[in-house]
């Protein structure tokens, strides 16, 4: 049965700041850039045994991937569109506690049909994610799909058949993977 190893990027400004950022540029921290260099070692064994690498096109991480690709030149690197996060529109580098109590956040909280103010609606968003999922799950292709917290969410969801409103969010850690057989 072919694997899927899910990975958020490595640690970035945008949560050493505690703002929210979606699709937007925020480069890696210190700790992100150590984080990412341990990558190809750490989980060498892990990581042998794909040959495509499915990254966001959001410069954090294509910054966590890159050590990796130095020492596998030979693993295929696939910048995906659809791997980007949602797009929060007005509440872009907003501090996530001056936000909690906000109509504009509290209204999104990862229900069909609710968008972020300017920005992209959870449906679509959703929507982008699971075909592309589904996409490389129908390849049984053992990869590796390097995103955000919102895309691995809803990946994760899906996967274990789990409703938003009986479990909000899965704490996914940075730079660290976590494989998945495809079903």
């Amino acid at each position: 049965m072919a694997k899927l190893i899910i990975m958020r990027h490595a640690e970035a400004f945008n949560q050493k700041l505690h703002v929210l950022s979606g699709d937007s540029e925020f480069p890696l921290t210190a700790k992100g850039i150590e984080q990412a260099q341990r990558l190809p070692v750490e989980y060498a064994d892990l990581i042998s045994g794909i040959s495509k690498i499915y990254c966001s096109n959001v410069g954090r991480c294509l910054q966590t991937i890159q050590p990796m690709l130095k020492l596998h030149p030979e693993k295929e690197l696939i910048e995906e569109q659809s791997l980007r996060e949602i797009n929060v529109g007005t509440l872009y580098c907003q501090d996530y506690d001056s936000i909690i109590g906000q109509e504009a956040y509290s209204d999104f909280g990862y229900s069909s049909g609710a968008a972020f103010p300017s920005g992209e609606d959870f449906s679509r968003f959703s929507e982008r994610v699971l075909n592309f999922y589904h996409n490389i799950k129908n390849s049984q292709e053992d990869c590796l799909l390097v995103s955000h917290s919102g895309v691995l969410n809803i990946i994760l969801h899906h996967y274990y058949s789990i409703d938003f409103k009986q479990f909000p969010f899965f704490n996914i850690k940075n730079a660290y993977p976590y494989s998945l057989e495809y079903k």
